[in-house]
């Protein structure tokens, strides 16, 4: 587990300069760009995660979505805490659902049943499709949400990063990257270096599925990012 001191300290030594007092960056500098590439990192590896449930109301089709989230993976509706009753939702932006489901909108009030359809509006805004009916809405029927959101900003030299071990020395070479492209004027390496951790990223990303699903947690149908 690697702490804020000891990334900064191995980004100094990929730029050779380990004597931070005769360095070209500040602690401060370098502390900015570990948790600038922390946020860059969650959603390509779709890390952390956190879940929520919500109590889903008979003739309600809008619900709000955690405030922290960056990113919803998965949905899930009905009785969150018995598998058998527990079914995934497809989860759509609304650009999707109009080619998806054509109409959907004016339909909305009159379609009532068993939602198959989470509708994500904005980043705070998702509605049930079908709107939950009566029989829907008994005791125990949630919605369930799986999500990203960002890693806690690192700030004393013993912080660690919220993310899976083996992305902290992308966190360093992320550092590296930023010392290239600004005062270092190394465009050109810094922009192979880049694509190096964004290729490393991806190949890992499997290993962090794997570890959230032993967790009890499983997956469904993943739309993306929220658009720009």
């Amino acid at each position: 587990m690697s702490t804020l001191q000891q990334i900064r300290t191995q980004t100094r030594l990929l730029i050779d300069q380990t004597d931070s007092a005769n360095s070209d960056f500040s602690d401060s500098e370098l502390n900015g760009f570990v948790n600038e590439g922390a946020r860059l990192l969650a959603p390509l590896i779709k890390w952390p995660r956190d879940r929520v449930e919500v109590q889903v109301e008979a003739g309600k089709p809008a619900y709000t979505l955690p405030v922290d989230n960056i990113l919803i993976l998965d949905a899930y509706f009905g009785d969150v805490s018995k598998a058998g009753d527990k079914l995934p939702l497809r989860v759509l932006h609304e650009s999707q659902m109009k080619a998806f489901r054509p109409g959907w909108l004016d339909a909305t009030a009159d379609s009532r049943g068993r939602p198959d359809i989470l509708i994500l509006i904005d980043r705070l805004t998702a509605v049930l499709n079908p709107t939950p009916n009566a029989d829907e809405s008994v005791s125990g029927k949630k919605l369930e949400i799986v999500y990203v959101f960002y890693p806690a900003t690192l700030s004393a030299d013993g912080d660690t990063p919220d993310l899976p071990i083996v992305y902290h020395d992308f966190l360093s070479q992320y550092g590296q990257y930023k010392c290239y492209m600004s005062k270092l004027n190394k465009p050109e390496l810094g922009s192979s270096i880049f694509g190096q951790m964004i290729q490393k990223a991806k190949l890992l990303e499997p290993v962090v599925t794997k570890e959230f699903n032993e967790q009890s947690f499983t997956w469904g149908n993943f739309a993306g990012a929220y658009p720009e």
